[in-house]
């Protein structure tokens, strides 16, 4: 995620009582040490680099399920959909839901327990669009996102 993205998801984190540890990328070592010294529960990312703390840490001998303590994941990325998903979810026993978003508008989408789509937020509009025609698309079909910010004032 670009760092403004993970401001946003910090910040959200923090509104909802989350203590967050942000701790960037590369040094996997550390990035599973501080997984299991602090016992974090949940890991806002990338799942490409969640598999690669995964992988990290079975080369250290740990077993995923009983020395690490992730339940729950939440990533951006192509990647958080299919067998990166699968592979992780059975890996460390977590849930595993995505988003998808620009670092100018924020979140455009985002999954639910129920995994059975991607909602829009309140606060925008999100359309797919026929890049040909300019016309929007049906449910289903691939096209450009357009995506709009609804500005709320008070009056």
């Amino acid at each position: 995620m670009v760092p403004f993205a993970m401001e946003m998801v910090d910040n959200s984190l923090h509104m909802v009582g989350c203590v967050t540890v942000p701790t960037g990328v590369g040094n996997t070592e550390l990035q599973v040490n501080v997984l299991k010294n602090l016992k974090a529960n949940g890991y806002c990312g990338t799942p490409s680099f969640l598999l690669n703390i995964a992988e990290k840490a079975e080369e250290m001998g740990l077993d995923l399920k009983k020395d690490l303590n992730l339940q729950v994941a939440f990533g951006g990325c192509r990647d958080a959909s299919g067998i990166v998903r699968l592979k992780l979810e059975e890996k460390f026993g977590l849930i595993l839901r995505q988003s998808y978003g620009t670092a100018d508008i924020g979140c455009l989408g985002y999954e639910c327990m129920l995994k059975n789509g991607m909602h829009v937020p309140d606060d925008k509009i999100v359309e797919i669009m026929d890049p040909e025609t300019g016309k929007q698309l049906p449910p289903g079909k691939t096209g450009e996102i357009v995506a709009t910010p609804l500005t709320r004032s008070i009056l």
